[in-house]
């Protein structure tokens, strides 16, 4: 696109030029005045939403960081969007991710999507459906995938986030009431999960690689719980603690270029 409309003489004069060119090209539309400009020296912190389809992801980013992505049973969000939310110590940007394994999209899509998120983020949230994704190999093929694309040891400012796995509990789905449900024993399933894929994969399993080892996982209460809000501060401070990767807005601005050119 070159300001909005698709440009045939645009792709074709980008076929074969290098990547300061390229990255020259790519734009974030009035975005970019808040990175290049006006808050160009403030922090910045990344948290993204991803899962399966329908899982609330961009709800919860709503209530999380106050961004205003559409929200349907729908399968309604495609790629990845971003929104910005400037607070008096940084600015906090929020990527609303595509569902997992969408059919609109191949393997190596996902693949790419995968590793752009989990490059940039602090904070990864993945939200999935206790009921149906007791297969997580499966579900986080994508991840494993993409763990060896890049190497993080030559990217130190890269791959820092905390994966946080979001168990959404759906109570028509179970057979007994989700609010006695034992958290504790669902946290220890998953967990135990994420050990054989440690121990099959090795130094390869995707936990150390995209996420320097860093998971936590929280069963989420259903949204007629009062309990269902008060998550969200606890996200906020998770996001707040996690280690500065981006110090300047300018230098965010630049590192997301070329990650979005060299996938």
């Amino acid at each position: 696109l070159k300001d909005g409309v698709y440009s045939t003489e645009l792709e074709k004069s980008l076929l074969g030029a290098d990547v300061n060119r390229i990255v020259n090209h790519l734009s974030f539309g009035w975005y970019e005045s808040l990175f290049q400009s006006y808050m160009a020296k403030k922090l910045v912190k990344v948290v993204s939403s991803m899962g399966e389809q329908s899982m609330g992801k961009s709800f919860s980013l709503n209530h999380l960081v106050d961004t205003l992505f559409a929200g349907s049973a729908m399968c309604m969000t495609e790629g990845v969007w971003m929104s910005v939310t400037p607070t008096k110590d940084a600015l906090i940007v929020a990527l609303d991710f595509e569902g997992v394994h969408s059919i609109e999209r191949s393997a190596q899509e996902d693949t790419l999507l995968m590793l752009f998120n989990t490059a940039i983020s602090n904070l990864v949230l993945f939200r999935n459906n206790f009921a149906l994704s007791r297969d997580i190999t499966g579900l986080f093929q994508s991840f494993q995938s993409s763990s060896t694309v890049l190497d993080p040891a030559s990217n130190p400012s890269l791959f820092q986030s905390t994966l946080v796995i979001i168990i959404k509990i759906l109570s028509h789905l179970l057979k007994f009431d989700v609010v006695d449900l034992d958290k504790a024993e669902i946290t220890r399933e998953f967990a135990l999960k994420f050990q054989q894929i440690v121990q099959d994969e090795q130094e390869a399993n995707f936990i150390s690689r995209l996420h320097a080892g860093q998971l936590n996982i929280i069963p989420w209460p259903v949204i007629e719980s009062q309990e269902f809000y008060k998550l969200f501060p606890t996200l906020k401070r998770r996001l707040d603690k996690q280690k500065l990767t981006h110090h300047t807005a300018g230098e965010f601005l630049h590192v997301t270029c070329v990650l979005l050119k060299n996938p």
